[in-house]
């Protein structure tokens, strides 16, 4: 893979990975999946864009921000997985602290 092809949808699912982040609940390009607890990036009217789903897998907060392009979007897209990641870490950590 070239530097020009690792903002893709294409390549997003190995950069996920490389990221540790694989085990986050996660949708690439599709937006009417209906899975819950999923971070999702498709390609809408308006342009890229991001957002979550709830439990029902209806769409709870989708980002203010649309991406111009595939590019800004997969990165994006990878900024809100490792946040959502960090979050989980913390909640755990201080699930923990609690139970010591």
């Amino acid at each position: 893979m070239t530097d020009g092809d690792c903002n893709t949808l294409a390549s997003l699912p190995n950069r996920v990975n490389q990221l540790g982040l694989g085990h986050l609940n996660f949708l690439i390009g599709d937006g009417e999946t209906q899975r819950p607890y999923a971070l999702v990036i498709a390609q809408g009217e308006d342009g890229w864009s991001t957002f979550v789903r709830d439990e029902r897998g209806l769409t709870r907060v989708k980002s203010v921000r649309t991406y111009p392009d595939e590019r800004s979007a997969v990165e994006g897209f990878l900024v809100l997985l490792d946040g959502i990641a960090l979050v989980k870490r913390l909640r755990s950590e201080a699930t923990a602290e609690k139970d010591v």
